[in-house]
């Protein structure tokens, strides 16, 4: 909208009648939101993996269960979610 790209004549198509961009989000943020179903069970098979493969030695077995719940707790933290609502 500052640069006037938005609406207006200052363009071929301005950015707020360009429905390619409309149909582009409201096909992705779908997809982007259904993907975080088959991510997940990825990313434990993944950690599992580490275990299970020896490259993780019992002796950091303990940092690795701090670093999985730090992380979880990072991930279901409302700080960063209201953050990007925010700037959205």
């Amino acid at each position: 909208m500052a640069e006037g790209v938005a609406f207006g004549k200052q363009v071929q198509i301005p950015l707020l009648s360009d429905f390619a961009i409309y149909g582009r989000f409201l096909i992705c943020l779908p997809l982007l939101i259904l993907t975080e179903a088959f991510i997940d069970p990825a990313l434990n098979r993944a950690v599992c993996n580490f275990v299970n493969s020896g490259l993780i030695r019992e002796s950091e077995m303990s940092d690795l269960h701090l670093d999985l719940e730090r992380t979880a707790r990072l991930r279901d933290s409302t700080l960063p979610e209201l953050v990007l609502f925010l700037l959205a």
